[in-house]
């Protein structure tokens, strides 16, 4: 068994402060360890100073893509507006039909009932006021009322089949 002061104990402690190389002096052997640890320090500003560079490329990169984000919200709030102001104006326009159909089937009733009127009272014998003969204005009734009703019926079949853009 060994000692306990033996070689290997006192190896462990003695060095740091005992391995100089030999013919060193103390005054030099600071001044490295104090060259060491300013370059260290350099080095470590160095790094320091790149990582926030790179921080500070980055952040602006965040701030970019920020104001390409509030302008593509500002850009889809526009287009949402717009897409609402078409859905109204097709609306708007789609009523406008709907009511120009009923005016034109009251129309063709309004023909029909007159030229059915003319037609029995021509053929009872009274004079048609619009013509000496007759002929003239139970034509143009006939033909108002046909043309009324088939543009009606056309009316009416643009706007059922029409399909509503597809809005959002």
């Amino acid at each position: 068994m060994s000692a306990p002061n033996s070689d290997g104990l006192n190896n462990r402690f003695n060095s740091y402060q005992n391995g100089s190389p030999p013919g060193q002096t103390f005054a030099d052997q600071q001044t490295g360890v104090l060259s060491d640890t300013v370059k260290t320090h350099y080095q470590a500003e160095a790094s320091a100073n790149a990582v926030m560079t790179q921080l500070a490329t980055q952040r602006q990169q965040l701030q970019g893509a920020n104001d390409n984000v509030h302008d593509m919200r500002q850009a889809t709030e526009e287009t949402r507006q717009n897409l609402q102001d078409l859905r109204s104006k097709y609306q708007q326009k789609k009523n406008k039909l709907y009511r120009l159909i009923a005016f034109m089937a009251l129309l063709d009733l309004a023909f029909s009932s007159e030229s059915s009127n003319v037609t029995a009272a021509s053929s009872a014998g009274a004079e048609d006021p619009l013509s000496k003969d007759g002929s003239t204005s139970r034509c143009m009734l006939n033909y108002g009322r046909d043309h009324s009703f088939r543009t009606t019926s056309i009316l009416y079949e643009n706007v059922m089949t029409a399909k509503a853009p597809r809005l959002l």
